[in-house]
C-alpha cells in the first residue's frame, strides 16, 4: 500500500536533493515539477485546455486546476483538483 504522505514528502525531498546536487535553486526545481505534471495534463485533457498546476512547498500536496470555457453562454467553470 502507498503511504501517500510519504510520497509527497519524497517529492519534495527529490526536489530538495537535485537542487543542492546541481546548485540550482529549489524553487526552479519545482517549478519543472509544476510545468511537467500540467504538460502531461494538457496530454490527457486536451491542448485547448488551460491548466495550472500548484505544488504545495511545505506539504507537497498537488493541485491541478483546469478551467473549461463554454463559449455560447460566456460561462467559465474552473475544475480543481488535489492529486496523491
Amino acid at each position: 500500500m502507498l503511504n501517500k504522505r510519504a510520497d509527497k514528502l519524497e517529492l519534495l525531498r527529490i526536489a530538495e536533493a537535485v537542487a543542492l546536487e546541481k546548485s540550482i535553486d529549489k524553487e526552479l526545481i519545482i517549478s519543472s515539477m509544476e510545468t511537467g505534471i500540467a504538460k502531461a495534463a494538457k496530454s490527457k485533457f486536451g491542448q485547448e485546455n488551460e491548466i495550472k498546476v500548484s505544488i504545495n512547498r511545505d506539504n507537497g500536496d498537488i493541485e491541478l486546476f483546469r478551467k473549461l470555457i463554454e463559449k455560447d453562454n460566456l460561462m467559465i467553470l474552473l475544475i480543481r483538483k488535489t492529486l496523491f
